[in-house]
């Protein structure tokens, strides 16, 4: 009677997992963590279950779905049209499925909607659910909107809380039905008062957005909690992030890391980068590369540039690059920087070219000013004074110190003094004592300004206190100090 139990218990689970792994597909979530967050076990676990009730169930309908979760799909759909043949609704509704993937069976939308429909005919909610789906979007069946949201609403009715969710979401949103607020959030917080973490999460993001409804943060917090209750790390992360941040709540850093850290234990890859970038400032190398690491293999790009720069101050070069240049590929535009300065350090100047000018299309200051340089200097292209000029003044506007400079230097050179004082003038008034000492001179001179030595003598002993020792031989030779 105990094994008879702990069998059922079993196919239960793996029942749970299949609508869990159904989910997953369809909203594009991380399954294994959600599926972990959910039952309580991981893959490797789930994975054991199915292989015990493969061989002990007589169940055809339960060994369908163990064959499923193994990766077997053609015996998986083998076993669930055993059991729809003994008019299994479940087993009706998963040949249905399987027969809409194109799992396990050649797909075939047509079939897919009879097997469908013959088991919403049979009351299931869950195949009402499906069916609304085909008819909305016009798989294996000619597109009818009143149908589709008829079903969906009947299966809500039902108490199916995956059709509660996206009713609501009609309502919301007007996408299928007309707007109707007061309609859309009853329904989001029926599933969520059925425990629902994604329609909790949802009013919690509700609340706290003050979309539909009067801004709420406590309301937010109660909804979010709720959901992290249940593990699910979206949730968990938006808690960390309204602790960390303390402008809609008390500021606690404490506990946004608790919540970090339990997103990232359940795969949220922001949280992952967030709580490895603290113990990276904790200097706890190895536990931030760790997190950081989780975060990049997730292809989160920000994690990608900071795992490179990592190996890099640990001179592991070929980990650096290879991490830096995945986010490089996927448009970081630090990243396509730093990727140009590894080439046109090994004197490969087109290919610099090439990631400085992606870097420098998206506005990066240091890109832009590399990419005028090397216009300059003939690297990799064609020299063109013309183009570096206006790469150069890109980078100069967004108050790039060294493009500063450059270019009062370059407009020295031409005698355009004004121009000439103008970015020297504002790269100075920085601090760069590069940009102070040359402003200096000018004054001295008197090129582009009335001559000055009284501006000229302040310029140097800005200059000379951060340790430049031309501005500091000159103003010797002027008989000051600095």
């Amino acid at each position: 009677t105990q094994n008879s139990e702990l069998l059922d218990q079993n196919s239960e689970l793996l029942d749970l997992v299949v609508q869990l792994q159904l989910e997953c597909e369809k909203d594009t979530l991380d399954c294994e963590n959600r599926i972990m967050s959910k039952t309580g076990f991981n893959m490797t676990q789930i994975i054991e279950i199915a292989e015990l009730v493969k061989i002990e169930s007589d169940d055809f309908f339960a060994k369908g779905n163990a064959e499923n979760i193994l990766g077997n799909y053609q015996e998986a759909f083998n076993f669930y049209l055993q059991s729809a043949k003994r008019q299994n609704v479940d087993g009706i509704h998963a040949v249905g499925i399987m027969y809409l993937s194109g799992k396990g069976v050649k797909k075939n939308l047509k079939k897919a909607f009879m097997y469908i429909k013959k088991a919403a005919d049979l009351n299931s909610t869950s195949a009402k659910h499906s069916l609304g789906a085909l008819y909305l979007s016009g798989s294996g069946v000619k597109i009818d909107f009143n149908k589709g949201t008829d079903l969906i609403k009947e299966a809500a009715e039902k108490g199916n809380v995956l059709s509660q969710q996206l009713l609501g979401q009609f309502y919301l949103d007007g996408s299928f039905l007309k707007k109707d607020y007061g309609e859309g959030l009853m329904w989001i917080k029926k599933a969520a008062y059925q425990n629902y973490d994604i329609s909790q999460f949802t009013l919690g993001l509700i609340y706290l957005q003050g979309i539909y409804v009067k801004k709420d943060v406590d309301k937010a917090v109660k909804w979010f909690e709720k959901a992290a209750e249940q593990n699910l790390p979206e949730a968990q992360h938006n808690l960390g992030a309204l602790y960390l941040k303390g402008t809609e709540m008390k500021k606690n850093i404490k506990k946004a890391y608790e919540f970090f850290a339990l997103a990232a234990e359940n795969g949220n890859m922001e949280s992952q980068y967030e709580l490895g970038t603290q113990l990276y400032r904790e200097q706890n190398y190895e536990e931030a590369t760790k997190w950081i690491k989780k975060a990049a293999e997730q292809n989160l790009v920000k994690a990608q540039y900071l795992l490179g720069v990592m190996y890099r101050d640990e001179n592991n070069t070929e980990e650096a690059t290879k991490w830096i240049k995945k986010a490089a590929e996927q448009n970081h535009a630090r990243a396509q920087y730093d990727i140009g300065n590894m080439y046109h350090k090994e004197k490969k100047y087109e290919e610099a070219l090439i990631w400085y000018s992606r870097a420098a299309n998206q506005g990066l200051s240091d890109a832009e000013f590399q990419l005028g340089h090397e216009y300059l200097n003939g690297h990799g292209v064609k020299e063109n004074r013309y183009t570096a000029m206006l790469w150069l003044e890109k980078a100069a506007d967004k108050n790039h110190t060294n493009a500063q400079l450059l270019l009062g230097q370059l407009y020295h050179n031409e005698k355009k003094y004004e121009e000439t004082i103008k970015w020297y003038s504002r790269a100075a008034n920085q601090g760069f004592s590069d940009a102070q000492f040359h402003l200096a001179k000018e004054y001295i001179k008197g090129h582009g300004v009335e001559q000055d030595l009284f501006t000229a003598i302040f310029w140097l002993q800005k200059a000379a206190i951060q340790g430049h020792s031309e501005a500091q031989e000159l103003l010797i030779s002027y008989g000051h100090k600095w």
